[in-house]
């Protein structure tokens, strides 16, 4: 069909509109499927997680971040990303784990 001089392809236009609702429910249900874990989504873009803990008494969140290798940071509540402590001093980075 053409629409003020240009064709509109509207079979491919519902597939692609179909495949783009089918993503958006698959991305949701994961999302679903990462927060009942307890597990907070801070940035998505970024890949930056929290997950609520316990260190020295404290109410903390162990936090991550796409590309490291396992959890090595905390901080407080009150705190974002700029406040990471290290959970063990001795952890210099990737590598073998500390025992």
């Amino acid at each position: 069909m053409m629409m003020g001089g240009v064709l509109v392809p509207y079979a491919k236009l519902a597939e692609k509109r179909m495949e783009q609702q089918n993503l958006a429910e698959v991305m949701k249900s994961n999302l679903e499927k990462i927060l009942s874990t307890g597990c907070l989504i801070k940035d998505l873009d970024v890949g930056l997680l929290d997950f609520p803990a316990i260190v020295d008494n404290q109410e903390v969140y162990l936090c991550w971040k796409l590309g490291e290798d396992r959890i090595r940071y905390y901080h407080r509540q009150d705190e974002g990303y700029s406040g990471r402590k290290p959970l063990d001093p001795r952890d210099t980075g990737p590598g073998p784990h500390l025992q």
